[in-house]
């Protein structure tokens, strides 16, 4: 994969454009810029939280667990996963799946409630 050259300059420093032929390695030239691939550019290394999207995932997955692996009621396992209100759960996951979580069960699950 090609690398794309992105700098990053601490505050306070020169830039350091004019050091791009230098002899220095590519990954890091004298002023602290840093060459990363471009996938990488956008990414926050101070931020090491998942994303809500990545969070809602983990929920979601867990829910898909309890509603094939339990008997438990929907409302009940949309609080053990975090959601306070079991309309939005139903909403986000017939999104997610394609099946609310009543047909989901029925069909990959546990169909008794306790």
């Amino acid at each position: 994969m090609p690398w794309q050259r992105t700098t990053f300059v601490a505050p306070g420093l020169p830039d350091a454009s004019s050091d791009v032929g230098s002899s220095h390695p590519p990954h890091r030239d004298p002023l602290g810029a840093i060459s990363i691939p471009p996938v990488l550019a956008h990414f926050n290394p101070l931020q090491r939280a998942p994303s809500r999207r990545q969070h809602q995932a983990e929920r979601l997955a867990k829910a898909r667990t309890l509603l094939v692996a339990t008997s438990q009621c929907v409302g009940t396992i949309s609080q053990r996963c975090g959601f306070s209100d079991q309309a939005y759960f139903t909403r986000l996951f017939k999104k997610s799946t394609g099946l609310t979580p009543l047909a989901f069960r029925a069909k990959f699950g546990c169909s008794r409630r306790i």
